[in-house]
């Protein structure tokens, strides 16, 4: 994918990860958190995540500039989310985020956001469960997606930040 890419435009200028999987287990339910458990979300969410970087960076290497933003979460930060393997991954997201900006500076830039609830797909017939999770918001509203389109954007063209976890929660995180 990367090198078709490549190939089509001549680079890769930048990179947003933002595939992702969960698994709804109640945080209290160690019983169902299995080993499988762990090893799907930690291959999707962090494993993966990892070697879109890996493929893209001899692209931005050669250019000597490039911009990555990987998709983390508040669950990242608080701990609680949809399962204890989501929320473990989503903060090895945040961490990895700082680790890759220390080794790929100072010609590639890599940050991180951790969106709150946003209204999407995902969420379709779990709303009430959005919204308990997302609990009470000072902002009182749940994040679109162009609101984190926004927060994505701006990480891909600020040349002065790298290494960032960016919270786009509605206050969810106060």
């Amino acid at each position: 994918m990367v090198a078709y890419i490549a190939g089509a435009y001549g680079t890769i200028d930048g990179l947003v990860n933002n595939a992702s999987i969960t698994a709804q287990i109640a945080m209290d339910n160690l019983d169902d958190v299995t080993d499988e458990v762990w090893d799907s979300l930690f291959n999707v969410n962090v494993k993966g995540m990892f070697h879109c970087v890996k493929a893209v960076v001899p692209y931005m290497k050669k250019q000597t500039s490039g911009a990555i933003v990987n998709l983390g979460s508040v669950a990242g930060i608080t701990g609680i989310g949809s399962s204890i393997p989501y929320a473990a991954t989503k903060s090895a997201i945040h961490t990895m985020t700082k680790s890759l900006a220390i080794a790929l500076a100072p010609y590639i830039r890599v940050n991180s956001i951790a969106p709150g609830a946003v209204d999407t797909r995902w969420w379709a017939g779990n709303e009430e469960r959005m919204h308990q999770l997302a609990g009470k918001l000072p902002l009182q509203r749940i994040s679109t997606p162009d609101d984190i389109a926004g927060a994505v954007l701006f990480q891909l063209t600020q040349d002065s930040v790298t290494g960032q976890v960016f919270t786009v929660d509605n206050g969810q995180t106060l």
